[in-house]
């Protein structure tokens, strides 16, 4: 632990050094763009929220019966006025987060001697992630963000945001997926599946479910299809948070191995462990693999984190909706260094991890 503290203490210092060498004046000149997009996200947001203020003082002072306010008609104009508000204060933020990857994560990454994927090129094959055995068969639908490679040694480190769909609107997967190359191969493969309840998008559709009902008491006096929205709703979270639990017991089925009993009883805990060679599983699993698996999880903010070991490959699979190539956001400043050290230590726990595989 003392001597991982000191290598991410070495690493910051070094990186700090190349960041105000070759970074910060880039970073300065987006403060400018910066304030600009944030003044106009801030004139827009005040013209809505000014708007819809000017309308809840007219219907008050109009003294209006609950039947007109709510009727079918209204609830849809008051929809279609907040999806179209929250639309145009939104462009601003997305402009600028486009903006800030194009113009400075390639030189942020160029500290690891990283090489980006140009769209065609791409460094994590859907082969590669359906090899690993943590998908099952049928999610044929691969979409990726970012993806950049960099070198740790004799290991190739790839790091993939990935979204995997079993069709065009059932998300099986969104998050980070990790690929590390090795030069030694594995005689077996060894899938360890996260035991986490649910992942973020189950927890929405169960969320749905939790906040329908206190709704359906709150407005259940109103008119009967209010009754009608509550069943639909939550007709769709049962939908929801069913199929992508059969989804999970179809994917589990990815290899034709046993189950790994384990001496560490943390790690039996944490994740399900299956393996193909039952000696080289155990060997492979320590409890300081175990440990380091859990700071990247805990660093990419995971709601989930599965990994196998096959070929002469590891694929880690962080389950997250947090973007981990943002550097800046549009209501921090461009200079502050507080995102920059997160990409560091995450980076740092990969290469972690590299070293004690190999």
């Amino acid at each position: 632990m003392q001597d991982d503290n000191i290598g991410l203490a070495v690493l910051k210092q070094k990186f700090l050094a190349y960041y105000n060498e070759k970074l910060l004046k880039r970073y300065a000149a987006l403060e400018i763009l910066r304030k600009a997009l944030l003044k106009r996200f801030l004139l827009r947001l005040a013209f809505f929220v000014g708007v819809a203020l000017a309308y809840l003082v007219w219907v008050l002072a109009s003294a209006l019966p609950l039947e007109d306010i709510f009727s079918l008609k209204m609830c849809f104009c008051h929809a279609l006025y907040c999806v179209i508000a929250f639309y145009v204060c939104i462009l601003p933020v997305w402009h600028y987060k486009t903006l800030t990857k194009s113009l400075v994560m390639k030189q942020t990454l160029s500290f690891w001697g990283e090489q980006e994927s140009e769209g065609r090129n791409v460094l994590i094959s859907e082969d590669v992630i359906i090899s690993s055995g943590l998908i099952g068969e049928g999610y044929h639908i691969f979409e990726r963000d970012d993806e950049f490679c960099i070198a740790n040694d004799n290991v190739n480190i790839t790091v993939s945001e990935v979204y995997i769909y079993q069709n065009e609107t059932k998300i099986f997967f969104k998050g980070v997926m990790i690929l590390l190359d090795f030069n030694k191969k594995f005689s077996g493969k060894t899938i360890c599946r996260d035991k986490a309840i649910m992942t973020a998008f189950e927890g929405k559709a169960l969320l749905v479910l939790v906040v329908g009902v206190p709704l359906f008491f709150l407005f259940g006096g109103m008119k009967f299809y209010l009754f009608g929205v509550f069943v639909f709703f939550n007709v769709v979270a049962l939908y929801l948070i069913g199929s992508l639990l059969l989804q999970k017991l179809k994917s589990s089925r990815g290899i034709n191995g046993g189950n790994v009993l384990l001496e560490d009883v943390l790690f039996a805990k944490k994740w399900n462990v299956t393996a193909t060679d039952q000696i080289e599983a155990r060997y492979i699993l320590t409890p300081i693999l175990m440990e380091q698996m859990l700071k990247i999880k805990k660093k990419f903010h995971g709601k989930a984190l599965d990994f196998s070991f096959f070929d002469n490959k590891l694929l880690i699979a962080v389950h997250t909706d947090k973007d981990f190539f943002e550097t800046t956001s549009l209501f921090v400043e461009a200079t502050s260094y507080r995102q920059m050290e997160e990409i560091i230590e995450q980076i740092y726990m990969i290469c972690s991890v590299a070293d004690l595989v190999k």
